[in-house]
């Protein structure tokens, strides 16, 4: 509602503050156990490549504290994880074919 994002049974409670259709999705967020007042950035951005057939998915994060980096990070490598696995199962390469030559 309103751009408001709630992840991991709550636990990551943030916002969305810029969208782009078919270019970046900008988030603040921030942990339950960061200090109250500490947000950090999240940025998503789509790169359209192979003559649009193919989609770049960039992911950065700023303003993690230190003590937080190995939870972040792998909370990160996590979610590329199961992103990969549901592409993979959910979308199948389009088959190119060329037209058949008639005699």
């Amino acid at each position: 509602k309103n751009g408001d994002i709630l992840l991991y049974s709550k636990n990551v409670k943030g916002k969305i503050i810029d969208l782009a259709v078919d270019s970046h999705i900008v988030c603040s967020m921030r942990d339950f156990d960061w200090f109250y007042s500490h947000q950090s950035e999240a940025i998503y951005t789509f790169d359209e490549y192979d003559t649009g057939q193919s989609t770049l998915l960039s992911i950065s994060q700023n303003s993690v504290p230190i003590s937080q980096m190995r939870k972040i990070t792998k909370r990160w490598e996590t979610f590329v994880n199961q992103l990969k696995e549901y592409i993979k199962i959910n979308y199948k390469p389009k088959k190119i074919t060329s037209p058949s030559s008639s005699s």
